[in-house]
């Protein structure tokens, strides 16, 4: 466990630096079928008519980024996968996502759930089977197809109508709970999890197999369509150290953890212009302090944050600053670690 610098739980002074909230709802969507001719780029887009007006796309296609901006999404990425395989990491570089949804079928689930690991993103997948009667089918499936890096996937169960990806839906609901409530509220909590605009297309009797199997279902709940669940693919998620079944915190936790440190890396990007040495660890204590006092204030936790940024890890002799940060983001007592390294000058 590491020894804290500070426990804090109080208001400081104004730092001289403010530490911004890194975004956490932007959405790539991947998509094959374009019908008109698609320069290999990443392309945002404000609305569903506007994708179908730059891309030419296909009613059912078009759908998935209208459920996407009708459940509270406002910032979509579209990206043909032209530009996704075979070398994902170079055609992706200069493109910034927090969550990644394929539109048509994909080639290999496993590049996606790579791709996110790699970009810090999750990856919202859907099995691309009908059930059948058999809840098991697309367990199986995806059993098959991801064996690794599964903790940056979470799958979603029954499309919408028409076969429509259930993705877009999913991310829009994401981004407005992030808005509303904050990226580490459950989305799908009673009061959180309902999906608005169309009728039920499961049946509650598949909650059970699917809960089990670590995938979320889309199934009626009286004259709503609900999300139940927020696991990711990661068997290993549905528990916490402490014993405690949590799994439909697996995706709010590991969101909430991006997050933190997407903002920190973001927000102290000044360090490298400064000389590495005590003058420095006080400012950027400051700039942690008022910036995770913030998330306290919204119950982002627990309890009381730990932070690490002093002579315990640092020393004035090198050109690298180490921050650490340990958060309660959903029980008492089961704290877990954000390590944050900057160049300084």
């Amino acid at each position: 466990m590491i020894e804290p610098a500070e426990t804090v739980c109080h208001h400081v002074r104004m730092p001289r630096h403010v530490i911004a909230p890194a975004p956490t709802s932007v959405t790539a969507f991947i998509w094959g079928n374009p019908i008109r001719s698609v320069e290999p780029q990443a392309v945002p887009v404000k609305s569903a008519d506007e994708f179908v007006r730059l891309f030419g796309a296909v009613p059912t296609d078009a759908a998935v980024l209208r459920q996407f901006f009708e459940q509270g999404g406002t910032d979509a990425v579209i990206v043909p996968n032209s530009i996704i395989f075979p070398d994902p990491p170079a055609s992706l570089a200069g493109v910034r996502f927090n969550i990644l949804c394929q539109i048509s079928e994909m080639p290999d689930y496993q590049e996606l759930v790579d791709l996110c690991a790699r970009k810090q993103a999750m990856a919202i997948l859907h099995p691309d089977v009908v059930m059948m009667g058999n809840p098991a089918w697309p367990t199986r499936q995806l059993d098959m197809r991801i064996t690794r890096n599964r903790e940056w996937g979470a799958a979603y169960y029954p499309n919408l109508e028409n076969d429509v990806a259930i993705c877009g839906a999913v991310a829009g609901h994401w981004a407005r709970i992030d808005r509303e409530y904050g990226v580490w509220a459950a989305p799908s909590l009673p009061d959180h999890g309902v999906l608005t605009g169309f009728p039920p297309n499961g049946t509650a009797d598949a909650w059970p197999v699917l809960g089990r199997a670590g995938i979320n279902g889309i199934l009626p709940l009286q004259d709503q369509t609900q999300i139940f669940g927020a696991r990711t693919l990661d068997q290993r998620e549905l528990t916490s150290p402490d014993g405690q079944n949590l799994p439909d915190w697996a995706v709010p936790l590991r969101r909430t953890l991006i997050f933190i440190e997407q903002s920190l890396r973001g927000g102290l990007e000044w360090a490298a212009q400064e000389k590495n040495g005590p003058a420095l660890w006080s400012d950027v204590t400051d700039s942690i302090r008022h910036f995770l006092d913030s998330l306290m204030e919204r119950k982002a936790f627990v309890e009381p944050y730990r932070l690490t940024c002093g002579a315990a890890n640092n020393r004035a002799s090198e050109s690298l600053l180490h921050v650490s940060v340990d958060v309660a983001v959903q029980s008492r007592g089961v704290f877990h670690t954000v390590t944050v390294e900057l160049p300084t000058a």
